[in-house]
């Protein structure tokens, strides 16, 4: 009797431990609700996966249900507090919320534990571009540049707060070497637009616009600054007609 209830657990164990080993693995592995799914199922198996929660919470940052998020990073970080990588994903679901103090407060962890990850020193310096600390976000980018000088996004954002310093001119350089890096970077398109419209040259202005709509013409913000260019050059036409299209694809209060 008692052999066969040995048997018996063994059995079960052995056929136990290749579905967890599969819930962790898609845990790594699956994306969207099927990742939900095996990293909750990995998690119900071992409560103590840091991992499963960190996983599960990228996906609900991703879908922006950030509360949800927050929650799964919390956890991960109690349970790994050495985790750089969810300390900056907190941040990033912080900044969802507007909440920068937070958001900078895990930044400034997750670069004390891993100081040369360029994407903790960019995303931080988004949060003081957000907050008006303009330097601090300056020399934010400058450190993610410098440690990866390939980084379009870091271009691209240091660009933007130049342009909200008001320097065109050196925001106009910074796109450029965006675009240059990434083509597709239609942000940087439209950010740059918005420099030159800045500077009265609604002529490049319009062509960056229109690079924007052709690499996202779903982005109702890119037919708005385009129709406010074309005003500003007197076509009024034009300039209805994508006012008309930017609130076909989202409409906003005046």
């Amino acid at each position: 009797m008692l052999l066969k209830i040995l048997m018996a657990t063994i059995l079960s164990m052995v056929l136990a431990s290749p579905a967890r080993a599969d819930f962790v693995a898609d845990c790594m592995k699956k994306s969207g609700a099927e990742k939900i799914e095996a990293c909750t199922a990995a998690i119900e198996q071992d409560p103590k996966n840091a991992r499963a929660y960190a996983e599960r919470g990228d996906i609900f940052r991703l879908r922006l249900d950030t509360d949800r998020a927050i929650a799964d990073f919390d956890t991960a970080i109690e349970l790994d507090p050495a985790d750089a990588i969810s300390l900056s994903l907190r941040g990033e679901a912080y900044l969802h919320k507007d909440d920068t103090g937070h958001a900078i407060a895990d930044l400034n962890q997750a670069i004390g534990l891993n100081p040369t990850t360029a994407g903790f020193f960019e995303i931080r310096g988004f949060a003081y571009a957000a907050i008006k600390a303009y330097d601090r976000a300056i020399a934010d980018f400058d450190s993610a540049i410098g440690l990866d000088p390939g980084f379009s996004q870091a271009y691209g954002h240091r660009g933007d707060t130049y342009r909200a310093m008001q320097d065109n001119d050196r925001a106009i350089v910074e796109l450029s070497k965006a675009i240059q890096l990434d083509p597709a970077f239609a942000g940087a398109f439209a950010s740059r637009g918005l420099a030159h419209s800045a500077k009265g040259d609604t002529a490049r202005a319009i062509l960056d616009f229109d690079k924007a709509i052709e690499l996202e013409p779903d982005n109702d913000f890119y037919y708005r600054f385009r129709s406010d260019a074309y005003t500003a050059r007197g076509d009024t036409a034009r300039a209805k007609a994508d006012l008309a299209k930017a609130n076909t694809l989202q409409p906003r209060l005046p």
